[in-house]
């Protein structure tokens, strides 16, 4: 056995988790990488030092989108619009349905990063950063930390999978939440939900043959009425 190698090896591991703690973390760039890329690497078995990487490339992608949006902003002020909360008044929504679950790479994967991205890109002092849900059969919120590793996060939204959409359900969800933290209409965030727009019907009701159906309205009419 060569241990002079395995020696080696370690000074190299130990050399660069100290670059990666570094000013060096700066210069991994994560400009032609999509945020899904770096969440389906780090769900495989990434080594601690590649696990380390992926965690500074998704902080530096953060950094590339911010830095973007700061840009956009910048651009529209300049051109006399008004721009209003950007992105600090935003819940993103993940489809976790079985119809996103096709596809290299999957809807499903897609999803579930961009919403822990967009979540992730508020100041940190707004009320709704790290705040996003999942929704399947079961809405489900989640509110993530700074001190959670990537792979923690991107596993608690994808921790419930279904077949159903039921789209109704976590816009009740979200009607309750803000009437429980009493959230003014004018404070109401936008909703960025990524799906593929297969949602359960919102007014359909069982009913035998010769029984009288309800008159179908759209998903739009339903939210109207509920918000």
């Amino acid at each position: 056995r060569d241990w002079s190698s395995d020696v080696c090896s370690s000074d190299l591991r130990g050399n660069l988790m100290e670059m990666l703690e570094g000013a060096a973390a700066a210069k991994l760039s994560a400009a032609t990488l999509e945020p899904h890329e770096i969440t389906v690497k780090i769900m495989g078995k990434p080594s601690t030092a590649e696990r380390k990487i992926l965690n500074v490339l998704w902080e530096n992608k953060k950094t590339d989108v911010r830095k973007h949006l700061a840009e956009m902003k910048a651009a529209m002020e300049a051109d006399g619009k008004e721009v209003e909360k950007m992105m600090s008044y935003i819940i993103p929504m993940a489809d976790m349905s079985g119809s996103m679950c096709g596809g290299v790479p999957s809807a499903y994967e897609v999803a579930a990063a961009l919403t822990l991205m967009t979540a992730e890109l508020p100041e940190p002092d707004s009320p709704f950063y790290g705040l996003c849900m999942s929704f399947t059969d079961v809405p489900t919120f989640f509110k993530f930390t700074d001190d959670q590793d990537l792979r923690a996060r991107i596993s608690l939204i994808k921790s419930h999978v279904g077949y159903n959409t039921n789209f109704r359900l976590a816009m009740e969800s979200l009607l309750k939440l803000f009437i429980e933290n009493k959230v003014e209409e004018k404070d109401f965030p936008r909703l960025l939900v990524f799906t593929d727009g297969q949602f359960d019907a919102m007014n359909r009701t069982t009913s035998g043959w010769g029984a009288a159906q309800p008159e179908w309205t759209t998903h739009h009419e339903e939210l109207m009425k509920m918000y």
